[in-house]
């Protein structure tokens, strides 16, 4: 059994494909990370958890004022 030699050439460096590259990573600079989803997922349950509490004062203010 004889092993042959594998190389792994990338893509022809064409002028399309070097433009195509060039738009993909334009539209990649806009999409979020996993770093950046899971530091929206953190805001959104302090600001949910802050909002109930906010919330949840301002029902027991008015239980309290209420005669």
């Amino acid at each position: 059994m004889t092993t042959a030699n594998v190389t792994t050439a990338g893509p022809p460096q064409t002028e399309d494909w070097i433009a195509w590259r060039g738009r993909v990573d334009e539209r990649l600079e806009h999409m979020a990370t996993k770093a950046d989803l899971a530091d929206l997922k953190i805001w959104m349950l302090k600001t949910m958890i802050t909002t109930m509490i906010g919330f949840g004062a301002l029902i027991v203010a008015a239980i309290r004022l209420l005669p």
